[in-house]
């Protein structure tokens, strides 16, 4: 294929649609098909993805993407298929059969795109399977989970750039958020060739970022949701509170749905597909939600609680106005959202003797004893080890974390677990069956000329491949398996997606486990230091979106102009735009709560003091303000 600029926009046009490359886009791909290593730093909406899938069409081999979420190597894959190029993920939501075709596919150069989780990377599985696979490009997107500086820190990727060395592979770094420290260990830990980074500015022009303090955050987000037109995502931190909202607001003529990871595949689908057709016009999520999800028209990102990290609201804010139009982020505050900052952050991180004490009890829990459970993978119930511990949920959840940071052992939200099938009748018996249930029969043919070992222990069986010997639909097989499993023909285990656990080492007695403190220390010290600047960010009075671009290390900040606080400066006289911008802000404010003078300036900033009274002083010209029992009420 051509891969001159006129050839490579030609490529362009036939599987994106697109006429030209954002910059710096055209850069990236032309380093990329000159065989180079290449550091891409471009914020959210920036189009990291087609500097990858573009190349892999040209090059012979394969291009391997490491990423770290399932859900984003899903949508990936699925873009990809759509626009007629070849793309498969390995991971654990697949099932054994699923994952051994795509190996073979890969074998027979049928797969251009393959993603995968860096823990599969890293596996003696596929390093052995790689050996002898032609790898044109190795993508390493998300790098900054490779830095305890990043805003997702994942040990699996320190071994990326050693495991790297065996194959022939330049490398490609993406990420949408890395200060320089971060910058710093992407560019070691990777073992990047290059000291280059290609970036684009972390100024969002199109983007208002406000701040809104009140006393009352569903009077607001009911203002809000019901103000600013088009779709919408409202994040929240607890899967009950997307319940919650999603019930209030459609309660209140507003069309939402929630999402979380707590949901079913089909239900959260549902709820996502939904929302992309513009059926509903607001999506209440927590932050399982947008990873890939590229959709333009999004007129407004709003946080109904403080993000932990300004990378994590930086991200999440940017998937408003992905189209170029007017759009805002806004965080809805109060007195509380700092104080959970702080205890959010001594919940993170308990003191080490807490930490060997739930290693012994989450030990015990799971039944292993010392000398044992290395490299073995357990199904966490973390209701029964909450409760077995005596445990908030919230506390648990941490202790995992730290356990997979300090690399004692990998914990897994979602570990897939395939349907496992034990005949539990003997063969005659089975034909005796035949007679007085023949519906079963065909079945039961299949399980039997296919897998091994059905009337010794539970077998893996893969639903979709004995839905299509049969010529029928998966739920089909299910109801199937499920009748004969109630009439004791089989015993049956069905796929689900659960917690899982695997660690590192065998088990050893809770004072012989060795933790690294040094390493613990620093990553508490780094949390530390996230917090307190999201801390500063709430609370700040200077330009929000200079704030941000500061924090990401920017080398050209700008003061935006149009967020909360530059247009309450008092530095310049306010447009029009400005003007009716604030007088909104106003409307919203009084609409939901019942404020005096007082009360109404003291949800501004105090820089935005003057601008405020100078509007109100307008209103009362206009006969638009009027005060009625000391609460301040403003006119449509």
């Amino acid at each position: 294929m051509d891969t001159s600029e006129l050839g490579l926009r030609r490529i362009l046009k036939q599987y994106w649609g697109f006429d030209s490359f954002r910059s710096p886009q055209l850069d990236i791909i032309k380093a990329v098909l000159n065989e180079q290593d290449v550091f891409a730093l471009l914020p959210t909406g920036g189009g990291k993805s087609l500097c990858y899938q573009l190349p892999s069409i040209l090059f012979s081999g394969l291009t391997i993407v490491i990423s770290p979420l399932i859900a984003l190597m899903k949508d990936q894959v699925s873009s990809l298929k759509t626009k007629g190029i070849p793309a498969e993920s390995i991971n654990s939501s697949n099932s054994f059969q699923y994952n051994k075709n795509v190996y073979n596919n890969i074998h027979f150069k049928k797969v251009k795109a393959l993603f995968i989780s860096p823990e599969k990377f890293c596996s003696d599985i596929f390093q052995q399977f790689i050996k002898d696979i032609e790898v044109s490009l190795l993508v390493i997107d998300e790098a900054h989970c490779v830095s305890q500086w990043g805003h997702d820190f994942r040990p699996a990727y320190l071994t990326i750039g050693e495991l790297s060395k065996s194959i022939s592979a330049h490398k490609l770094a993406l990420t949408a958020t890395a200060n320089e420290q971060c910058q710093q260990d992407i560019f070691k830990y990777l073992n990047l060739k290059t000291t280059d980074i290609f970036r684009s500015s972390f100024l969002r022009s199109n983007i208002s970022f406000s701040n809104y303090f009140t006393s009352s955050k569903r009077k607001m987000l009911l203002a809000l949701s019901q103000k600013i037109k088009g779709s919408k995502i409202v994040y929240v931190r607890s899967r009950r509170m997307t319940h919650e909202l999603a019930f209030f607001l459609n309660s209140q003529g507003v069309s939402s749905l929630a999402y979380n990871a707590g949901m079913s595949n089909k239900d959260r689908s549902k709820a996502q597909s939904k929302w992309s057709e513009n059926k509903i016009e607001l999506i209440v999520a927590t932050n399982a939600f947008g990873m890939g999800i590229d959709k333009g028209d999004v007129t407004a990102v709003i946080h109904y609680e403080a993000p932990p990290t300004l990378e994590d609201y930086y991200q999440e804010a940017g998937r408003a106005g992905r189209n170029g139009q007017k759009s805002y982020a806004i965080m809805l505050l109060n007195e509380a959202d700092t104080l959970r900052l702080k205890e959010n952050f001594k919940v993170q991180f308990p003191e080490i003797k807490d930490i060997k004490i739930f290693y012994r009890g989450l030990m015990k829990f799971l039944k292993i004893p010392l000398g044992s459970g290395v490299d073995k993978t357990y199904v966490l119930n973390l209701r029964g080890l909450s409760e077995s511990l005596a445990l908030p949920p919230k506390s648990v959840y941490y202790y995992l974390q730290q356990l997979s940071k300090l690399e004692i052992a990998v914990y897994s939200t979602q570990f897939f677990h395939p349907t496992q099938v034990f005949i539990t009748k003997d063969k005659r018996a089975l034909f005796e069956l035949y007679e007085n249930k023949p519906e079963f029969e065909e079945l039961l043919q299949v399980l039997l000329r296919n897998y091994e070992g059905l009337f010794t222990d539970y077998v893996r069986i893969d639903e979709e491949k004995i839905a299509n010997k049969l010529s029928t639909s998966v739920e089909e097989v299910i109801v199937l398996l499920k009748q004969m499993h109630h009439d004791q023909l089989i015993q049956l285990k069905l796929r689900s997606q659960e917690p899982s656990i695997r660690f590192s080492f065998e088990r050893v007695p809770q004072d012989y486990l060795e933790i690294n403190h040094r390493k613990y220390q620093q990553l508490k010290d780094v949390s530390k230091q996230k917090m307190e600047s999201m801390i500063r960010y709430i609370n700040g009075s200077s330009c929000r979106q200079e704030m941000i671009m500061t924090y990401l290390d920017d080398p050209d900040p700008v003061i935006c102009g149009s967020c909360d606080i530059c247009l309450g400066s008092g530095k310049s006289d306010m447009s029009a735009g400005e003007s009716e911008l604030m007088l909104q802000q106003l409307k919203l404010l009084t609409m939901s709560e019942s404020l005096t003078l007082k009360e109404l300036l003291q949800r501004f900033p105090h820089n935005k003091t003057q601008r405020i009274k100078k509007l109100l002083n307008k209103l009362t010209e206009e006969e638009m303000l009027i005060i009625e029992n000391g609460f301040i009420k403003i006119k449509a």
